[in-house]
Parts: structure tokens; C-alpha cells; sequence
């Protein structure tokens, strides 16, 4: 939009965009010559079959082995960013990091509540047995499992937790099940220790994952370590599968919390996301200045030179005298403004009007200049600027006036 507006200002509009446009091509054809393996990417494709159907060129060397990202023409653009050590510049990356450090600056505390019930250090103790809930049992052994579990429920009744814990620990020992799990769990809980009790509702959950006394003892668990989120999330399943009044009163006071968090976060998010926007644009204001500015001296560089520039602001090249004499004619002058019109969206446009007498000559002298360079592209065919029957096409500044037309028949 700058690069327009600039034209519009200096009234040369077509001063300034056709050099740009006429640059990227330059630049686009040094990268083919430094790695020909660009000619099988999507943006050099129209060039690829310009070459197979004007020229004849079918040899383009060994085709690149298929990647996670093919190579593109703007990856090896330099971003007006990163400048070089002793500009003076901010480079992208720096930019970044100081962005990230003032969001963390400005980043607020997630909000706390001051919960009697919320550990300050939570248990860490060593994993309880957990048995094997498929384990072979004996008629001996499941008498005995009776009995434990009798006197854990008798013991957990007297207040004896640590005493009870003991028991359930070798009622699971000789063959666990959800339930028994879960109730071993809801004395952990008792005990506060919401780590072990996590523990075992997950193992129960793995077995019976509709085990709703799992999913409560679990959620209360949660909300002992301050994981208002999970807390929620397990208390409304578990009241989803099997409701009750007192796990229901858990899970309002919770749900009323957990949403406070959520909408911190989400405001955060919201911030956070509009700073990664902005220093998008950011970027993409810099780059269409750094292209304005190319453009600009690129115009000016044209305007100076001895032999002055071509139509629109180009670059003067070597013309025969029917070319000039073509470029006095005003439908000839309409048909090239609207040919560099075209350009700006895409330079590799510029094949399609390969076959048109009036605008190919005016486009083999400018891709003329840059010929030279394709000297080096080994596996090209022979694209060479020396010699016009070299390789398979013979791309070279030489060529005829303008190519055959597309419905015409190459030898």
C-alpha cells in the first residue's frame, strides 16, 4: 500500500513498480542459478513449462527429493529486519524477545483463593501396593480379603485412619477392584494425602471408567491441590453418573472458582494474541517499506544512468528499430502498461505474453540482461546466454525476435 501510495504522490507510479517487479524476477532467477533444483517448485512451475513448450528444454537435472516444506520464492527473502552487525538495527529475533519480556512483565498473577482445604505441600509418599486386578484367587483368599475389609471399615468408623489404611492396603494386596480402589482412595483423602487418592481413582477409572464414586473422591482430591480445572471437570462427571446433594455443594463452590480462572485466562490469551497480530503486521509494514525503498533507488538508479530509462521506469535495455518503432505506437504503450500491471502480482506472469509480437521483443531484451546468469545451471538443457543451440532449447539472449505462438509446433 506504501509502495502505491508513494506512486501516486511522485506521480510515477510506473516508475517505481515495474523495477520492482523486474528485481524479484533478477532475484528469482540468481536463486534458480544457485540451486537448480527450484525449477520443480510451484512457484517456478510457469517458468518450467515456458522452457518444455517455447524452448524445448526437457533435461532440468535430477528432480529433489520430496520434503516436509518444498523450497518457495519468498523463504529466502531477507526480512528488512535483520540487518547486518553494525547497522544499528533491532534484528526479528531481538524484537521478539523483548516483546516476550514485556508481556511477562505485564503479564498479571493467576488469581489465588484462600482455601483452608488447598495443601500448601501436598503429599509425596512412595506408591501403596496396588495389586493385580487380575490376579487368581482362592476361595482361602477371599475370605481372608472379607475379613480385612471388615476391620479396615470398622477401624476407619473409630478414627483410626492410619490403622484402617493398613487394611484396605491388604485388601487390594490380594485382588483389587474399582470399588475397593475408590474406598481406599476416600481414606487417603481423609488423611491428606490427594496425590495417593489421585492415584488410585485413576487406576479404578482405567478399570471402570463410569465409576462415579471414583470420579467424585478424585475431584475433592483435586481441589486439595488447588487444581480448580480437573476439580470441576471430575465432580460434574461424577454428579453426571450418580448425583448427590453434598458432592453437588463441592461442586458449585468450585465451578464458581474454576470460572474466574478461565476468564483470567482467556483474557490473557485475548492479549497475547493481539501482540503476536500487531507484530505481524508490524513486520509486513517494515517489509513493503524495505520493498518501497528498493524500488525507489532503483528508479533513481535508472533515471541516472547515461542511456535513461525505458517505458514506465525500466531499465533501459538494447532494442532493434522496429522494437522502438513498436514502443511509439500508444495501443503498444497500453498493452505494456497493463503487462506490468500484471507483473506486480506475479513476475512469472510475464511468460504468458511470451507469444505476443508486439511485447515479446520488449521481454527477451530484459530477460536478456539477466541471461548471463544462467550460465552455471548445470542440467539446465544448456541454458546457456553464449551459445543459442546449446542444450536443448537454447535460452540465450540471441534467441529470434519472440517466440513461436503457443498453438504452433516447436522443433
Amino acid at each position: 500500500e506504501e509502495r502505491r501510495e508513494g506512486g501516486r504522490e511522485g506521480g510515477k507510479r510506473n516508475q517505481v513498480e515495474p523495477v520492482w517487479v523486474l528485481t524479484v524476477m533478477e532475484a528469482a532467477l540468481t536463486r534458480l542459478e544457485n540451486d537448480t533444483s527450484l525449477i520443480y517448485s510451484e512457484e517456478y512451475r510457469p517458468l518450467k513449462e515456458h522452457l518444455m513448450r517455447v524452448w524445448g528444454v526437457t533435461d532440468f537435472g535430477p528432480e529433489p527429493e520430496p520434503g516436509p516444506s518444498g523450497p518457495g520464492m519468498t523463504a529466502d527473502i531477507p526480512r528488512p529486519a535483520e540487518e547486518a552487525p553494525g547497522t544499528g538495527g533491532q534484528s526479528q529475533q531481538e524484537k521478539e524477545q523483548e516483546m516476550e519480556q514485556e508481556m511477562e512483565e505485564e503479564e498479571e498473577e493467576e488469581v489465588t483463593f484462600d482455601d483452608p482445604e488447598v495443601l500448601q505441600e501436598p503429599d509425596n509418599d512412595p506408591p501403596p501396593p496396588m495389586g493385580d486386578p487380575a490376579a487368581e484367587v482362592t476361595d482361602a483368599d477371599l475370605e481372608k480379603q472379607a475379613e480385612a475389609r471388615a476391620a479396615a471399615q470398622e477401624l476407619l468408623s473409630e478414627g483410626k485412619y492410619e490403622d484402617a489404611l493398613d487394611k484396605w492396603n491388604q485388601v487390594i494386596e490380594i485382588r483389587p477392584s474399582p470399588l475397593l480402589y475408590a474406598k481406599r482412595a476416600e481414606v487417603f483423602l481423609i488423611l491428606k494425602k490427594p496425590n495417593a487418592a489421585i492415584r488410585d481413582c485413576t487406576a479404578a477409572l482405567s478399570i471402570n471408567p463410569d465409576s462415579a464414586k471414583s470420579f467424585k473422591v478424585r475431584g475433592k482430591a483435586y481441589r486439595m491441590l488447588g487444581d480448580w480445572e480437573r476439580s470441576a471437570h471430575d465432580l460434574q462427571e461424577g454428579n453426571r453418573i450418580d448425583f448427590d446433594e453434598e458432592t453437588f455443594e463441592v461442586e458449585k463452590l468450585v465451578d464458581s472458582r474454576w470460572h474466574i480462572i478461565r476468564t483470567q485466562r482467556l483474557r490473557k490469551l485475548a492479549k497475547v494474541r493481539e501482540k503476536e497480530a500487531a507484530a505481524r503486521r508490524e513486520r509486513a509494514r517494515e517489509a513493503a517499506k524495505a520493498h518501497a525503498e528498493a524500488a525507489r533507488r532503483a528508479a533513481e538508479e535508472t533515471e541516472n544512468s547515461p542511456s535513461g530509462g525505458g517505458f514506465g521506469g525500466m531499465p533501459p535495455f538494447s532494442m532493434d528499430e522496429a522494437t522502438k518503432e513498436r514502443m511509439k505506437d500508444p495501443a503498444v504503450q497500453e498493452k505494456l502498461t497493463q503487462m506490468l500491471a500484471d507483473l506486480q502480482s506475479n513476475p512469472m506472469n510475464a511468460l504468458k505474453y511470451m507469444s505476443d509480437p508486439d511485447l515479446a521483443p520488449i521481454l527477451q531484451g530484459l530477460m536478456g540482461q539477466f541471461a548471463g546468469g544462467m550460465d552455471g545451471m548445470g542440467g539446465m538443457g544448456g541454458m546457456g546466454a553464449s551459445d543459442p543451440t546449446a542444450g536443448a532449447g537454447g535460452f540465450s539472449a540471441s534467441a529470434p525476435p519472440f517466440p513461436p505462438r503457443m498453438d504452433e509446433e516447436v522443433d
